[in-house]
Formats: C-alpha cells, sequence, structure tokens
C-alpha cells in the first residue's frame, strides 16, 4: 500500500465552523500509482452525542493560493452509522479530475442523522484556532508576503501583461473544455458505479459529443432498464428496451417485458387481459398454453364451470407445466361436481369426483353424490337403482349407517305393504338385499 499512495500535501490541522457537527482533523493529497491519478483522503470526526448516517461535502478546488476556484463538486459518505467522537471517512478516496489541484476548501452542506434530523450549512471549514497557527489562510501555514519590483521598462510590462493575458484565456478554455467535462465525466461513471443511474443520464447529455458520452447514455439507459426490470417494474423496463432500439438484445427484452407484463396479470387475477397478451406473443415461450390456460381461469371466475372444464381439459397433457396448473383442474372438475350435485345430476358428479378423490373432501363428495341418488331413486319408488346406487357409496363414507337403515326401511315398506310386489322378481330380490342386510322383514 505504501507504494501505491505517493504523499504531495499534506494539512494536519483541524477545519470547522462553529455550528458544524463534524470537524475535519486532517486532510492529505496523495498520488495514486495504480490509477495514476491524484485522491483526497479526509479524516472527519463526530463531536456531537447524535450518530450520523450519511454526510454531504462540497469540494471547492484550486490550481494556486492566488488563483480563483476553477471548479467544485458534491461528495457524499453513505451508511456510517457513526457515533460520539468517532472518526470517518479516512479509507475513502476522493478522486480529483485535474493533477494540478493542490489546493481546496471544504464546506460540509448536509447531515442525516440516525433519529432522522438534519444539519445544513453553507460555511466553509476554517482552521481551528486550539489546533491551527494563527491563520486565515486555509491552505498554508504561513504566507510570505513580497513587493514585486517595478518593470524595467514599458515594454517589458506591456509583453508582461499579454503573456498573462493570453496564459488567463488558455486557461479559461482548459477549465472549460477539459478539467470541468473531465470531471463530469468521472462523476458520472461514479453514479453509474453506484447504480444512480437517473442522476448519471442527465449528466453524460449534458457532456456532447465529449469521449464516448453518447454511447454510455445507451449503456446507462440499457443497465437502468435491468434495474427496472429487477424490481418488477416491466412497464417502464419495456420503454427504455424499445426506446434503444438494436442496442445489443433489446428487441428480444422487448418481447421479455411484454410476457412478465402478461404474466403480472395473472397473477393479479385479471385473466381476461392476461389472455390478450399471451395470444399477442403467439409462440414465445409458453404463451400458446398461458392464454388458453389464463381464459379458463376468467371462466371459472365467471362460474361458468362447465366451460372451464372443457378448456383445462384441453390442457390436460400440459397443465404440470403450468404454475398451479394442476391444482386449478382440479378445482374446476370439483366446483363443476358440486355443480352437478346441486342440478340433480348426481351420476355425473359421481363420475368427475371419482377421478380427484385425493383433491380436498374429493372421496366423500364422491359418497355423497351416490347418497344423492339413492335417496332421489328412493323417492320416485326406483328400488333396484337406489340399492345400486348404494353399493356405490364407500364404506368409509360418513354417516353410512344411518343411510343404509333409511335404505333398508324404505325397501321394507315397498314389499310390506304390497304383498303383489312382494312376490315379483324385484320384490324377490329385494327381499333377499333385506335378508343379506339382517333386515328382518314384516312381510
Amino acid at each position: 500500500m505504501e507504494s501505491r499512495y505517493q504523499t504531495i500535501r499534506i494539512y494536519p490541522h483541524t477545519l470547522r465552523t462553529q455550528h458544524c457537527p463534524v470537524a475535519l482533523e486532517k486532510w492529505a493529497l496523495l498520488f495514486d500509482s495504480a490509477a495514476q491519478r491524484n485522491i483526497l483522503q479526509c479524516k472527519f470526526r463526530n463531536i456531537q452525542s447524535r450518530p450520523i448516517q450519511s454526510m454531504s461535502i462540497k469540494i471547492d478546488c484550486y490550481i494556486s493560493e492566488s488563483e480563483g476556484s476553477i471548479l467544485s463538486f458534491p461528495y457524499q459518505y453513505s451508511d456510517l452509522c457513526m457515533p460520539e467522537d468517532q472518526i470517518f471517512g479516512f479509507q475513502t478516496p476522493i478522486f480529483l479530475p485535474d493533477q494540478r489541484l493542490t489546493h481546496f476548501t471544504f464546506t460540509v452542506t448536509r447531515v442525516q442523522f440516525s433519529d432522522g434530523t438534519l444539519f445544513e450549512g453553507e460555511e466553509p471549514l476554517a482552521p481551528d484556532p486550539k489546533t491551527s497557527p494563527d491563520s486565515n489562510d486555509i491552505h498554508s501555514n504561513s504566507r510570505d508576503i513580497q513587493t514585486p519590483k517595478p518593470p524595467k521598462n514599458k515594454r517589458r510590462l506591456l509583453a508582461g501583461l499579454l503573456i498573462g493575458c493570453a496564459c488567463l484565456a488558455a486557461f479559461a478554455v482548459i477549465t472549460k473544455y477539459l478539467l470541468i467535462p473531465e470531471f463530469q465525466y468521472h462523476q458520472a461513471a461514479a453514479y453509474v458505479e453506484n447504480k444512480e443511474y437517473t442522476k448519471a443520464l442527465p449528466v453524460y447529455e449534458n457532456l456532447g459529443d465529449y469521449k464516448d458520452a453518447k454511447s454510455k447514455i445507451s449503456e446507462t439507459n440499457y443497465l437502468y432498464a435491468g434495474s427496472l426490470e429487477l424490481s418488477g417494474d416491466y412497464q417502464e423496463a419495456m420503454a427504455i428496451y424499445t426506446e434503444l432500439g438494436q442496442y445489443k438484445d433489446c428487441p428480444d427484452k422487448v418481447t421479455e417485458m411484454k410476457y412478465r407484463i402478461a404474466d403480472q396479470f395473472f397473477n393479479n387475477e385479471a385473466y381476461e387481459e392476461a389472455s390478450l397478451r399471451f395470444t399477442a406473443l403467439a409462440d414465445y415461450k409458453d404463451s400458446e398454453s398461458m392464454a388458453t390456460y389464463s381464459h379458463a381461469m376468467q371462466l371459472m371466475k365467471e362460474k361458468k364451470f362447465e366451460e372451464a372444464y372443457e378448456v383445462f381439459f384441453s390442457l390436460r397433457g400440459g397443465l404440470g407445466k403450468l404454475k398451479n396448473g394442476l391444482e386449478n383442474y382440479y378445482e374446476s372438475v370439483y366446483q363443476l361436481g358440486n355443480y352437478y350435485n346441486e342440478q340433480g345430476e348426481f351420476m355425473e358428479a359421481y363420475d368427475l369426483f371419482e377421478g380427484i378423490q385425493d383433491y380436498k373432501d374429493g372421496h366423500q363428495q364422491m359418497g355423497r353424490s351416490a347418497k344423492l341418488a339413492m335417496q332421489y331413486s328412493l323417492t320416485n319408488k326406483k328400488w333396484m337403482d337406489a340399492i345400486g346406487y348404494f353399493e356405490l357409496i364407500p364404506k368409509d363414507y360418513e354417516n353410512l349407517f344411518v343411510d343404509e337403515n333409511y335404505l333398508l326401511m324404505s325397501l321394507d315398506d315397498a314389499v310390506s305393504y304390497n304383498s303383489d310386489y312382494a312376490w315379483t322378481n324385484e320384490g324377490l330380490i329385494i327381499q333377499a338385499f333385506l335378508a343379506a342386510h339382517n333386515y328382518k322383514t314384516t312381510f
């Protein structure tokens, strides 16, 4: 580490203002040989009781003590959680855009505390009389005052003035077209590195044709769209991918965003809209199956169980590949079975429940369908049908004993109070059935 960083300048005295909650105890100007750039390292201390969450500063940069500030830029220390009397910042390098910048002033513009309160300031940090020499100069500990000697003649003075003006003009041009754009370029890159894409984009746009700023706009937009995609904002991400046209894989990204938007509609139970969007995607991924699946779910939502069952049945080979596909199919069968029982179509319901005995209480619902069919047959004196439906009721059906007694009593009444019927083939079969169930007839 020592060989990588070379010290250019150190200011070892504390800088602060009267109301500022932090003090700058020391700063150093170093050369980073690996990055081939000058950096600042600042050692700040929290000098009050509340923990600091984040801090923003403004740095004014100078080439010499006699020159005015040629550029200013902000810098932020985030996620600090810094308690009282703790130091921070000394491990965070601040990269400078130009190696000629050697003098600086620092202003703490904003401090956010852990309790949510803020400090905002505009006064530059100045030397603390307790730790600094008696001087108002923050750039050096002393200044030699020299009285310039008058020129030997007017021609030499005029030449000096012309050279000075030319130098100032050249410096102004360099500052405007090189130093400031270079700093802004690196600032935008820092925003991108911190995933602050909305801050980086206007900086790159303002740089115009500087370096590869235009290509950086496309790259940053692409990264921004990717971050929106990760957060689930597919609509906004699709808009950016669309605007980027043929950049990288943006056409494929647009299609993928359309698919995810359709999937969002499905998850939000907007099945009709989901079906339309999946249909528009044609053969992309499983869009065709999802379109049909969405239509079936919409029919379920509208309680059109027969139609929903038919649509689900058309997907039966691929339901296992669709999310909750089998479960929703079983639910459509279950609801249709209940619907058939309500309509008096008991055996149709029995057949449906027989296929989903392990879903919910499908096994018991199958028994209930057979019981309802038996009761209907007894009411209509279709004794033989009633016996057949009773045989379909599972032996573990709830209250089977009660239903059996009801059947046996009904059959006994059928033969006991109609002697002519008792000696018919059906009557004899009923008596045999009663005897097999140890029921003593009154005939």
